[in-house]
């Protein structure tokens, strides 16, 4: 999992030192640790002003990079900033050398890898997964008491012993396992656990589970799939998150629709470069959204960090009269949505938000 400092260092970074941003394809199912570096040479040679942080980043995957996450992104900005962030997924190698760090792919992943919560449950059996930035970890595995035995008792945990025999009246073991196992999900969903789930299993069971389980579970549960509960761990994991990446595209459509209509009827909705930009800077923005090839040139006042797609004469903010280019607009702009508390979602494949100049935003007021 990305950690949230992490982001938010990279937010919030001032230093005087530009910043070089590498991201590299590190899976090493296709390739070999010699054709990384290699790519990684090939794909940084144009950035000739950032010879020293170019030798730190070489030196890392030369020396101390484990080679075990599938993708890698790191930030080089002098003595001032080092920071490597594992990647779950591979991601095209690419470089940056810029005033502020490279974060569109970095936002791009934590948007696109969410976290949630997998439930597996059949008759007998419950198995607990929470789902992180494209991991899967395991959190809690329970047997409930043997079906076809008919013998009363609860959960044990996986390896232990059946529970103790105890009185249950006449409920049948297949009901109250499922009842136990409602509980467990619960309690999962509970406090710091995660906020949205997916279910899996038996028919049986999922059917009686998402009775059990409370309102305000079931409205954030995102969808379900029939699978044995001895299925590998990675499985369960694409086929969690084939649920969620379709949620999710359906989610950007919703919202595009929503930020073109608001925009469209003057309320609480942008789009284009410089509407949205203006709101960003106001501190109006509730969330942006961003096309994932938007990509332009722009300016940045170097004393306030104001945004403008062209560079004015002064800056409007605070009057400074030097700007440097930037080209990534986008990169800058995310920037701001994170420091200013909003949240960002990258948009992939959305014809209406590519019509409306490929950025938009929904407004606080």
């Amino acid at each position: 999992m990305i950690p949230d400092k992490d982001l938010q260092s990279l937010v919030a970074y001032r230093g005087d030192n530009k910043v070089l941003s590498v991201y590299l394809d590190t899976s090493l199912a296709a390739k070999s640790k010699d054709a990384v570096r290699l790519l990684f040479r090939e794909r940084s040679k144009h950035l000739s002003e950032a010879q020293d942080d170019l030798a730190k980043v070489q030196r890392y995957l030369d020396l101390d990079y484990d080679w075990r996450a599938r993708g890698l992104a790191i930030f080089s900005g002098g003595e001032a900033l080092w920071t490597v962030v594992p990647l779950p997924v591979a991601v095209r190698t690419q470089a940056y050398y810029a005033i502020k760090p490279q974060i569109r792919v970095l936002t791009d992943i934590v948007d696109r890898f969410g976290s949630y919560g997998v439930a597996l449950v059949d008759q007998e059996r419950l198995k607990l997964y929470a789902v992180a930035m494209g991991r899967i970890d395991p959190v809690l595995e329970k047997v409930g008491e043997e079906v076809r035995s008919y013998k009363q008792g609860g959960w044990s945990v996986r390896g232990g012993q059946r529970s103790a025999a105890t009185t249950h009246g006449d409920v049948n073991p297949a009901d109250r396992n499922l009842r136990e196992a409602a509980h467990e999900i619960q309690t999962f969903c509970s406090g710091d656990g995660p906020k949205n789930l997916v279910l899996g299993g038996s028919a049986e069971a999922l059917g009686r589970v998402r009775e059990l389980l409370p309102n305000r579970i079931r409205e954030h549960i995102l969808g379900d799939f029939l699978v044995d509960l001895d299925e590998p761990s990675d499985q369960v994991l694409q086929r969690s998150l084939d649920i969620a990446v379709q949620l999710d595209l359906a989610a950007e459509k919703k919202l595009v629709s929503q930020a073109v209509t608001a925009a469209n009827k003057g309320g609480q909705g942008v789009t284009g470069v410089v509407d949205t930009l203006s709101m960003l800077y106001q501190g109006r923005v509730r969330l942006l959204l961003v096309d994932e090839a938007f990509r332009r040139e722009g300016h940045i006042c170097a004393h306030c960090g104001y945004i403008a797609s062209k560079a004015p004469t002064a800056c409007p903010l605070c009057s400074y009269e030097t700007f440097d280019a930037t080209g990534d607009v986008g990169n800058a702009a995310i920037h701001k949505a994170l420091a200013t508390g909003a949240d960002v979602n990258i948009v992939r494949d959305n014809v209406e938000l590519e019509k409306a100049g490929s950025i938009a935003a929904l407004l606080r007021y």
